[in-house]
């Protein structure tokens, strides 16, 4: 009861009439009393001794002023009660009345939001069955699409002259200097041909018209095999971008379709990306990041870079590959505020040769600083084609290589207006540690942030 006090105050308007039924009798008996009071006053004055003689007359005038001075009072005294009792029946009846009409409209404001919750409920569970069903409908598309995507790339085939072997040369005369590639090796057997045809140039500009003319010779030759496995990429990733499903669940797609992808395949879709007939999609290739395993020394515009290794090419070149990459990871996440800089930042360990510090004072522009110590031994294994390097080689790979990262593998999409420093040596004449930097900074002239991810990860 003491958690329900209109239930309570109802309940106790309900018994009010008893209550004052109640008070109404004992008034009656009050009366009563005093009149058997009365008889015993008589008692005592003698009225009833023996001998007493009862004047009739007396008594009767007496009755009669009795009879006729209280005979009205109480019948007003009664007519009083009964309507101070119908009177509070009444008032008690309108509390009730307004009590119960307070319970009511509690009670259907009770039963609607019961009702609202059990709507909700349903709508809740409703739109998880749809949730379930569009997902299973999806998913059950999404790997049809998959398998669509590996029997196309099961059919692609190409024949290449053998290592050594050219159309041109002169023992080029037998079927048997020719390979056939197929499935995944279609896209590395051409992209090998792609190197190895590419010319030397060491300005970076020309060197990306010749990539870009090379790989449109090589499309204009394999267009339909080429053609449909594009198109075939593009709806996937078309159809993860346009379907209704958590963009968590998307990203998951994403990645397994972006999984798929061989190092050859992931050469072709960047140029394809950067040409005319690759724009539409060169929008997903940055918004999925596709091409994020695209090793920087696999660029053709790297070419003059990689011929400066004298020994051991293929192991310099794979080692670079890996430091460059952890760099451009950790460039992101430098700019996307997942690593705050206090001072200096360093990625590689004070302990070797090379030392690399990326700056970040402001948001619209980052320097990527190399500093060569000279007299110390190189500790790791990916920075070993830097021996091979002098001031020019690592000028032009810390300008190349911010320009291959911050706009070229976006396609001029995150960072538009970028402009790249011509890079600066500095030497520190110490007696004990003398060592080179060698500085080369980005930035947006517009005062924009720099990007390396698109906003739909943001």
């Amino acid at each position: 009861m003491k958690n329900y006090p209109l239930l309570r105050k109802y309940i106790e308007i309900r018994n009010a009439p008893i209550k004052y039924s109640v008070k109404f009798l004992v008034a009656i008996s009050v009366v009563v009393g005093i009149v058997c009071i009365g008889f015993l006053w008589g008692r005592t004055f003698g009225w009833y001794k023996e001998g007493y003689v009862v004047d009739n007359e007396v008594w009767g005038n007496l009755g009669d002023f009795v009879g006729g001075m209280f005979g009205p009072l109480l019948t007003f005294i009664t007519i009083f009660f009964m309507w101070w009792t119908i009177t509070e029946q009444q008032a008690q009846m309108k509390k009730s009345n307004r009590l119960t009409a307070r319970l009511q409209k509690r009670q259907e404001r009770i039963d609607n939001e019961n009702r609202q919750i059990q709507e909700a409920f349903e709508n809740e569970i409703q739109a998880r069955q749809e949730a379930m069903a569009e997902m299973q409908r999806f998913n059950d598309l999404f790997f049809s699409m998959l398998e669509l995507y590996n029997s196309r790339v099961n059919d692609l085939r190409v024949s290449l002259p053998m290592s050594g072997f050219s159309y041109s040369d002169a023992s080029f005369s037998s079927a048997l200097a020719l390979k056939e590639y197929t499935g995944k090796e279609f896209f590395s057997a051409l992209m090998r041909k792609m190197k190895e045809d590419s010319k030397i140039r060491e300005r970076y500009s020309t060197s990306k018209s010749d990539a870009s003319r090379a790989f449109g010779t090589i499309y204009n030759r394999y267009s339909i095999e080429l053609s449909v496995y594009f198109r075939t990429v593009y709806r996937i990733f078309d159809f993860i971008f346009q379907s209704e499903i958590p963009e968590k669940e998307k990203v998951r797609y994403v990645k397994i379709m972006r999984a798929q992808l061989t190092r050859g395949e992931l050469f072709f879709l960047h140029y394809n990306a950067s040409s005319r007939i690759g724009a539409r999609m060169s929008e997903y290739v940055v918004m999925y990041r596709l091409t994020k395993h695209l090793p920087i020394f696999d660029h053709l515009e790297f070419k003059w870079l990689t011929s400066r290794f004298k020994r051991d090419p293929q192991e310099k070149i794979e080692g670079l590959n890996i430091a460059l990459y952890q760099i451009t990871e950790k460039i992101i996440d430098i700019i996307q505020g997942r690593i705050s800089l206090t001072g200096n930042s360093y990625f590689i360990d004070d302990s070797t040769r090379y030392k690399i510090q990326i700056i970040h004072p402001v948001p619209s522009v980052i320097s990527i600083v190399l500093r060569v110590y000279p007299k110390r031994h190189n500790m790791l294994k990916e920075l070993k084609g830097f021996v091979d390097f002098k001031e020019e080689e690592f000028h032009w790979m810390l300008k190349n290589f911010l320009r291959c990262v911050f706009r070229d593998t976006s396609f001029n999409i995150l960072n538009p207006n970028i402009r790249i420093s011509k890079p600066q040596s500095v030497s520190s004449l110490l007696a004990y540690d003398n060592y080179t930097a060698h500085t080369a900074v980005a930035w947006n002239p517009d005062g924009e942030p720099l990007r390396l991810t698109h906003p739909y990860w943001d």
